[in-house]
């Protein structure tokens, strides 16, 4: 709201209780994380839940600590993002989308893929409606969180085992020693080394005692393995011989490149359990020398056998051990039971390339006049690849009819980006590559769009470009699909066509076409992680994403943070009353209705129990609620705990019962209102969705509350009107906002009347936020009175109320989410209630949020304020130490 003169403010609607994973991934799907690991999806369930089991009728989820997941911002670039929660369901179908590069993923069906549209625009489809010959949307490159060398060390150092000896520097040994002065024997038996006084007199120690030692001593692990100047392999079984030499363990970066170049050539051309290498190539030969010399400090022999020199290291066990413990280097035939190890695909990036330079000079060719490939007999491995080079923006695709898996890099951005990135230390190769690059031109599978050429003749005719001497447009006319380099191209060339959203998508996506798709029915297993912010993350190098009942009102593309249903933190969107006319057509004047309220503001809330305290924060600023229900599960715990917080509140909701198009027997393509809808559908339909419609209208009898569908109430006042929905196709949309409308404007006039000058603006903190330069904010939904620019107001900090003064304030613009804008926010003087709005202030460093924010005029009133606020503190602050 802008003026104060308005009879009715717009109500604040809550939309409580959706829980619905709905974009699930197979067990075997590799996700990559944030720092680049690549963990397959069950592996990541397992790995990052915590807490408590939540049961659900199709599965189970949990808390996740310490997950991270790469996942595509709003300006299209990839990012780290933070995961809250981690799923495991049951699904009775599951598509396979299989694509030209030779990708495939298996999904449920409602899963939607980004599919780019001939007319350059980019959306959703849903797994169960792609074609064969639709364009899915890949990042280009990934960019992942770079690790630095003290990360890496501290999670080499729990790899070694009791096996190995570690001998440390003086420096640290003699603090050892004075930290055992006169308790030798009990320091010890503590430490699980019964031989203490021999091993400090020796200066070395067995791994698992010397990291207890560093445990002791407060000594991080990274420090720990500094002070490390040599490893030894010795058995501890009996009889075991120990004589394995001292090694170093490498400490610079140098020393890591050779190591990580290393580790690529033997997984390549390496021998099983001894690490020595089998290769003809001298360059080679001397580098894999160079290399075992500058990581391990240790020299190599070299020799003749039959068809190639086998090079052998002098670091016998305690080096070939060192790379089993740490690398998973195989002990036996290596061949088809390789992976890339996860140590190496979280490191940064300079030392990934030099494993992949390694496994590209021993595995990797070049063939004139053709490409660059890479072949490999393990599946596993091969299959990972292609998300490691995707880090370079280097995207490869599987070749045809081989015996063996081969993946292929060509076209001009992706051979330069192998050749300056990563390349081959193989000087013929290296060469070879480079002549490869001067004649490298489109790839065909990932730079082909969709966009035909009579799409050049519109610019071209729109524009008046007639003749460039350089760049002829009307070649491309006759063109079936373009390419992406041609139309980054045009638009330098044609400087005045603007396209801001394709130049986006070409910058930062390539294409790759749907090749196969096959339905399998039966019983599994699938994976889905929660990413709070954005609600997306990247799987098999594709991009997994999913919508909700806001997203359908809304009618945008915008998408709603949900944790597979459940929202991660409060949005806020506005619906003018023009937005609500479109949508609601003519069913308020059949109804005898008049629009009065100037619009609704939503705010989509957490559905879980575990989310009480956020759900408490929207409730508490509610009008009123749409609680809902899914058709086929009924009131699950979570929903009942929603009804208890709007009873509490007395907040009246109506119940959006979502999913009716999964009942047996829907018939898919109707559309029009839903009472046509409903006539269309099957008796079989007709029937389970009634006896359905029953069980929701006696649980929510059992709870105390009179309801029936909404077309059979009789009194609104007495009943809650309960609106049949389905959120993936629609249906049922604009009578649910008719029926809301209706409501808060015949029940609700008293409480959303605007009084001309409230005594001070009272809000609601729904989160904090920075903003690229702003800094930190705050969003807040203002329920009464205004805020001002320049106003004093108090904020609620775990130390107590405390001062602060409204900097500036920002609206978020029609239909857009809080935390989801699509264009910059617009700064506004003043805000009236009730409103979203972001605000600026000059102490946010600390705020609660949940807590309220209230402004004053006076000093005098700030003694009251404060005593108020801080009644509530003490819960809120408990329930979010709960969370």
């Amino acid at each position: 709201m802008s003026s104060a003169t308005q009879t009715l403010r717009q109500p604040v609607v809550v939309v409580l209780g959706h829980v619905d994973a709905g974009k699930c991934v197979s067990g075997d799907t590799l996700i990559q994380l944030a720092d680049g690991t690549i963990v397959e999806a069950h592996q990541v369930f397992e790995r990052f839940r915590t807490g408590e089991p939540v049961e659900k009728s199709d599965g189970v989820f949990y808390e996740a600590e310490g997950l991270h997941l790469l996942s595509v911002q709003e300006d299209g670039s990839i990012a780290p993002k933070s995961a809250s929660h981690v799923w495991r369901l049951h699904a009775d179908k599951l598509i396979e989308v299989r694509t030209k590069a030779g990708y495939a993923i298996r999904t449920t069906p409602e899963h939607k893929f980004l599919v780019f549209e001939p007319s350059g625009e980019v959306r959703y489809v849903e797994a169960e409606r792609l074609k064969l010959g639709d364009f899915l949307v890949l990042p280009s490159r990934l960019r992942v969180f770079q690790t630095d060398l003290g990360t890496i060390k501290a999670k080499i150092l729990p790899l070694l085992s009791d096996d190995f000896l570690l001998r440390v520097s003086p420096k640290l040994n003699a603090r050892v020693r004075a930290a055992a002065e006169g308790r030798q024997r009990s320091l010890g038996v503590q430490l699980g080394d019964h031989n203490l006084e021999f091993h400090i007199r020796k200066g070395y120690y067995r791994a698992n005692v010397f990291r207890r030692i560093a445990a002791e001593l407060d000594l991080p692990l990274n420090q720990a393995y500094d002070s490390i100047t040599a490893m030894k392999f010795a058995s501890r079984k009996q009889r075991a011989t120990h004589k394995s030499p001292w090694v170093q363990l490498p400490q610079t970066k140098k020393q890591f490149e050779a190591l990580l170049y290393l580790v690529g050539l033997l997984y390549g051309d390496g021998l099983a359990e001894k690490a020595h290498l089998a290769n003809v190539s001298k360059d080679i030969i001397n580098e894999f020398r160079r290399c075992v010399f500058v990581t391990f400090g240790v020299g190599t022999n070299q020799a003749w056998r039959r068809t190639c020199y086998i090079v052998s290291h002098k670091g016998g066990k305690s080096l070939a051990r060192f790379l089993t413990e740490v690398f998973d280097y195989p002990t036996t035939d290596k061949t088809l039971i390789l992976r890339i190890p996860e140590i190496v695909s979280s490191m940064p990036d300079r030392l990934v390339a030099k494993f992949l330079r390694g496994f590209f000079d021993a595995e990797g060719f070049v063939t004139e006049g053709r490409n660059i490939g890479i072949g490999c007999e393990s599946r596993v491995l091969m299959k990972q690849l292609p998300m490691l080079l995707q880090r370079f923006g280097c995207l490869a695709y599987f070749a045809k009819k081989t015996r063996r898996m081969e993946l292929v890099i060509s076209g001009r951005r992706n051979v330069s980006a192998f050749v300056n990135s990563i390349g081959f230390r193989d000087r013929s190769k290296m060469e070879a590559a480079r002549r490869r690059l001067s004649l490298s031109e489109t790839n065909r599978v990932f730079e082909l769009t969709p966009i035909p050429g009579e799409f050049v003749r519109q610019v071209r005719t729109n524009n008046r470009v007639i003749w460039n001497r350089h760049f002829q447009l009307a070649s491309y006319e006759s063109y079936q699909r373009l390419s992406a380099n041609f139309l980054s191209q045009m638009f330098q060339f044609v400087p005045t066509y603007k396209n801001p959203g394709l130049q986006q998508t070409l910058t930062n996506y390539s294409m790759v076409r749907v090749s196969g798709l096959q339905s399998l029915e039966g019983d599994h297993t699938v994976f889905d992680f929660t990413v709070s912010e954005t609600h997306n993350f990247l799987a098999n190098c594709l991009i997994i994403h999913n919508t909700s009942l806001l997203d359908k009102i809304r009618g945008t593309a915008v998408q709603a943070r949900e944790a597979g249903g459940i929202t991660q933190e409060i949005g806020a969107s506005f619906f003018p009353i023009e937005t609500l006319q479109t949508i609601t057509g003519n069913l308020l004047d059949r109804a005898g209705g008049e629009l009065k309220i100037p619009g609704l503001l939503v705010i989509d809330t957490p559905g879980h129990e575990i989310f009480s305290n956020l759900r408490v924060r929207g409730g508490s600023a509610a009008d009123i609620a749409i609680l809902v229900v899914d058709v086929l599960k009924g009131l699950e715990n979570q929903t009942i705990e929603s009804l208890e917080i709007l009873k509490q509140r007395r907040v009246p909701f109506l119940v959006a019962l979502n999913k009716v198009d999964m009942i047996k027997g829907w018939k898919k393509g109707s559309e029009g209102l839903l009472s046509e809808v409903l006539k269309q559908q099957t008796p079989e339909w007709n029937d389970e969705f009634e006896e359905r419609l029953y069980n929701v209208v006696a649980s929510l009898s059992r709870l105390g509350f009179e309801s029936d569908a909404y077309y059979r109430v009789k009194d609104f006042r007495k009943q809650v009107s309960i609106v049949p929905v389905s959120a993936r196709y629609g249906t049922g949309i604009p009578e649910l906002l008719a029926v809301l409308i209706g409501l808060a404007q015949q029940f609700l006039k008293g409480r959303l009347s605007v009084i001309e000058e409230a005594e001070r603006g009272r809000g609601i903190i729904l989160e904090l936020q920075e903003e690229a330069g702003v800094g930190q904010t705050a969003n807040v939904i203002l329920t009464e009175g205004k805020f001002v620019v320049g106003d004093n107001v108090v904020l609620v900090k775990r130390e107590g109320a405390v001062k602060s003064k409204v900097k500036a304030l920002f609206m978020p613009k029609p239909l857009d989410e809080m935390r989801d804008p699509r264009d910059k926010f617009t700064p506004v003087q003043s805000v009236y209630a009730a409103a979203g709005v972001k605000l600026v202030s000059t102490d946010l460093e600390g705020v609660i949020p949940g807590t309220p924010v209230i402004t004053f005029k006076e000093e005098s009133e700030f003694a009251a304020l404060k005593k108020e606020v801080e009644k509530d503190l003490q819960n809120v602050v408990v329930k979010r130490d709960t969370m």
